[in-house]
Order: structure tokens, then sequence, then C-alpha cells
């Protein structure tokens, strides 16, 4: 699979699945997948009819057709037993890509608008940090915690750079939460190095900035940045957004606005349920209806797993990610689905980044 924001990568992407399914006879499509074909079958005819009264967006159906077919696919040819190692070289894959992407950004190859750098390519830098905060993700299910920490470290200094805040926060927030879902009695020399690391650099950053408030603010959030955060309203003005996508909901509750509803003088919903509901009216819960039991029945198959996710749900609040040309959505509905459908639960790798025997600093914490 190959990551990315463009058509052409979703083309790319349902060629080289399509080889695979022909090359090994694999004939037979996932229940999951199919249903989503069906799904996107009935948005197109409810588009068609909605666009009929407004603007046409011949490329807008071929998204929308080419992320079904990307998704469904994928789900089709990820075998249980390899999950596991896709996930580990999904990982490694986004780790290495935030690694030479600082290294371009330092040599003055990254272009930047107002101090914020584009992702490669000059794309959006959201991209890169909906792909990064997956990645996290999948990190945090597959790898031991001290191959995590070292792998997210370039990606959440990446999203810095990047400034997509939502991002940072994610990958953030779910490096806590592995933590404290997989602390133990005993800490390796590596991981008291790494930890070293970390409160040597946050040290530094709180002398210069005062605060930890502050820091997270002004730095990382931007509060005082009038491109970004100040004067711009709840959550950078997304309020505003979501208003707006209730009152084209309102407007037309049975059949939506259709696909040219969003572009030009009209912004994004900045939500994916309200985009859905705004574009396909009632029928846009036909999607929900489709990926929200597997997440309920995740919770109960590998509460582990569920709860790693929940902060990447962050990216699912306040973006445009429904059904589009993004990575993000893509991988965010394939694990929920694949996870429960496939049965499996995905176990860290203990081979990553050197040998799991490697003699133990004993640190024992008092009353774990």
């Amino acid at each position: 699979m190959l990551p990315g924001g463009s058509l052409g990568v979703h083309v790319l992407n349902v060629a080289i699945y399509c080889s695979f399914l022909t090359m090994f006879g694999i004939v037979k499509l996932p229940r999951k997948s199919v249903e989503l074909f069906a799904v996107a079958l009935i948005f197109t005819v409810v588009a068609l009819i909605s666009d009929s009264f407004g603007d046409f967006k011949p490329l807008e159906y071929a998204g929308l057709w080419l992320f079904a077919l990307n998704c469904g696919l994928l789900i089709a040819v990820v075998a249980p037993e390899q999950l596991s190692r896709f996930s580990r070289t999904f990982f490694l894959t986004s780790s290495l890509c935030a690694v030479i992407y600082l290294v371009l950004l330092l040599g003055g190859a990254i272009p930047n608008s107002y101090g914020r750098y584009s992702f490669f390519a000059g794309s959006h830098p959201n991209l890169g940090g909906e792909i990064f905060a997956i990645a996290s993700f999948v990190g945090a299910l597959a790898m031991t915690k001290r191959s995590f920490l070292i792998g997210i470290l370039p990606m959440l200094v990446a999203t810095y750079f990047m400034q997509t805040r939502t991002g940072t926060v994610v990958i953030f927030g779910t490096a806590v939460v592995k933590l404290v879902l997989e602390r133990d009695e005993r800490i390796t020399k590596g991981t008291v190095f790494v930890g070293g690391v970390v409160l040597m650099l946050l040290g530094l950053a709180l002398m210069l900035e005062g605060t930890v408030p502050k820091l997270v603010a002004e730095r990382v959030l931007l509060s005082d940045d009038v491109r970004r955060g100040a004067d711009t309203g709840f959550v950078s003005g997304r309020n505003g957004q979501w208003a707006a996508a209730i009152s084209y909901f309102r407007e037309s509750p049975i059949i939506g606005n259709g696909l040219g509803l969003y572009g030009g003088d009209v912004r994004g919903a900045h939500n994916p349920f309200l985009y859905s509901i705004s574009i396909y009216g009632v029928f846009g819960l036909l999607f929900w209806f489709w990926i929200l039991p597997s997440f309920v029945r995740l919770s109960r198959h590998d509460p582990r797993a569920f709860i790693l996710i929940l902060p990447t749900c962050l990216m699912m609040i306040l973006n445009d990610r429904f059904l589009n040309s993004n990575a993000f959505p893509l991988l965010f509905y394939f694990y929920i689905i694949q996870l429960v459908q496939s049965g499996t639960r995905i176990v860290p790798d203990q081979r990553m980044f050197g040998n799991a025997n490697r003699r133990k600093l004993r640190l024992v914490f008092k009353g774990a």
C-alpha cells in the first residue's frame, strides 16, 4: 500500500491490489468490503440526484469510488496472519519518512508559509500530520514501548514544524496511553536513556519558555498566532463550519446537497459526520451504520486496541476526513474493520531495535 493524498496514489493502490488478487486467485471479497461498495453505490445515486440541482464535479465521484475500492480491496488483501507484519512495516516506513522529511527541511528543501512547513512535494501539511497520527496508533499496537518511542520522535518533531496541531496532540496522547497501558515493574537501560533525553529537552524548553501551559499553548497549539489560533473562535473557528454544515443539512435533509457542495467559497465541514449528512442527507448515516458496530465490537474483542485508537479519534472530530483521497481515514476504517473481522490481536514485536532478552536494569516501582 502507498500512503498519500492524491487520486493518483489511490489508482496505483487499486492496481496493486487487483494484481495481487489476480496472482493469488482470491476471488471472494469479505462481507464488509461488499457492504462498503454498496454504500458507495447508494452515495453515488443520491449525490447524482442532488448534483442535478447544483454543481457537478466528476473528480469527486472518482475520489469516492477510488477510496471505496482502496479500502475494500485492502481489507481483502491483508490476511489476518499478515496484519502484524503490515503494521510494523507501515510504522517503520512512516518513521523513516519523518526522518527524511526533517533532513530535507533542515536542508532548506521544504517550503513554508508564515513558518508552517508543507509536507512532501509541497502537499498540505495536514496530510503529513494525519499519516503520522495513524502511524502512531499502528506503532503503539504492533511495537514494543522502546521501539515505539524511538519511532514516534521524528514524527512528533515533523508535526511540530508542519503545525498540524491535532496530529501532534494525537501522537503525544497515543504515547501516553501506551505507556500507561503497558507499564511494568522493570525498565531497560534504553528506556532510561530515551526518557532522560526527553526530560532534558523538556527542561531546556521550560527554561526558554517559562511554563508548560505557555509552551503548549503558544508553541504547539499556536494560540497567539493570528493565522492559526488567535481570534478565530472555538477550535480555530471550526464551530462556525460545524454550524454551517448543520444548516446545509437542514436545507436538504433527505438527499443532501451533493458532492459539489464544498469548494470555492464554501469551506469544508471539518467534521466527518457533519460532512456526510450535509453531502448525502440522511443517507450519509449508512456509512456510520457500517463502521460503528465494528468499533463497538472492537471494545469487547480487543480492549487494548480500542483504548489505543481513542486518541486517534480526535482526528475524526476536527478534520474533513470522511471518504476522500487522504490516507488517514482509509487506514482508520481499515484497522477498525480488520481487527474485528480477522479475529486476531496484534502482539508487540519483541525483535525490533535489538534483542528483547538484553539485561534489564532493575528499578522497582514501589506499590506496583
